[in-house]
């Protein structure tokens, strides 16, 4: 079993859908500060995704990469 599959099992839901009052099921195990910002490769900075709250949130963070934040 991967370090992802075992995070997923653990951590099941969507975070964003949860703050949100909904139940979803989670697919993608994310980085809640970006490597590229210096963000951790470990559990203590996880967070588990749905697939499109989690491409939302890459769109942004691309967005803050370009322009230098």
């Amino acid at each position: 079993m991967t370090k992802r599959d075992r995070w997923l099992q653990a951590n099941p839901l969507c975070c964003d859908c949860q703050a949100e009052g909904r139940v979803t099921a989670g697919q993608e195990v994310d980085h809640v500060i970006p490597l590229w910002q210096g963000g951790a490769d470990d559990e203590s900075n996880y967070a588990t995704r749905c697939i499109p709250h989690h491409a939302a949130k890459t769109k942004r963070e691309a967005a803050e990469r370009a322009r230098g934040l």
